[in-house]
């Protein structure tokens, strides 16, 4: 990440790392501030990918909030925000931190039973640390009773998600038009994910 940051210049033959400082550098050039949050989630991804909390997790609360860090969910909504020109005020960043939560984890819940049935025919039952395994194990549910208890969650994040939404957008201290197209913004990333989530070849390999 000091690469990314432009503190540390990149190794003479690390293409990798060439590639990366150069974007980042053009991206400030071009752009300033206004992509600073966008680097600011992609190290919070970066560093939970060796975040050694991964192979120690236990409890469902615990890996909600690991998958936070590690799903890259901050990081898209912050690219989001970048492409769609739209600069949240730090009191309006502050303002909506549980509707960020509920987004992340609906993102998170649909990712982790999809992708299941490939991890453990990847690495096995006892290898796979996903929230579907952990509900079975902690409930004694079998695993498509699992899924079926986290997708009844999903749908009533979902709603709360709504609720969070509406409660903001009627508060006293007002909402901009820029905080209600990024609320609006975040509803589409979790829509186009559910629908990936459900067809991609990542998880569901065709034939």
């Amino acid at each position: 990440m000091p690469i990314a940051e432009g503190k540390v210049q990149p190794g003479e033959t690390n293409p990798y790392e060439r590639i990366l400082y150069d974007l980042c550098a053009k991206l400030r050039a071009v752009d300033g501030a206004p992509i600073e949050p966008v680097f600011r989630e992609m190290a919070v991804w970066a560093n939970a990918q060796v975040d050694q909390e991964r192979n120690h997790c236990r409890g469902m609360g615990a890996l909600l909030q690991l998958r936070h860090r590690d799903s890259a969910a901050g990081w898209v909504a912050a690219l989001m925000a970048y492409a769609m020109d739209l600069h949240l005020l730090p009191s309006e960043r502050a303002s909506i931190i549980h509707i960020d939560k509920a987004y992340a984890y609906l993102a998170i819940i649909d990712n982790e039973i999809e992708s299941y049935d490939k991890e453990v025919a990847a690495s096995g039952r006892n290898a796979v640390v996903n929230l579907v395994q952990m509900q079975a194990d902690e409930t004694g549910c079998s695993i498509a009773a699992s899924k079926r208890i986290l997708w009844v969650l999903y749908r009533e994040l979902e709603l709360e998600y709504l609720e969070l939404v509406a409660k903001r957008e009627a508060s006293v201290e007002g909402c901009s038009e820029t905080l209600k197209s990024y609320m609006v913004g975040l509803e589409y990333i979790m829509g186009g994910n559910e629908i990936w989530a459900r067809y991609t070849e990542r998880y569901h390999p065709a034939g």
